[in-house]
């Protein structure tokens, strides 16, 4: 139970910030060429 309540907000923590790096890595890609 212990284990779930850390490892639960560890994993969405984790899912967000790597829907963000692909999202921003996919769409600013342009911007930051020019």
């Amino acid at each position: 139970m212990n284990k779930l309540k850390i490892l639960l907000p560890l994993f969405i923590l984790i899912s967000v910030s790597f829907y963000l790096f692909y999202r921003e890595g996919s769409l600013p890609v342009n911007k930051n060429s020019k």
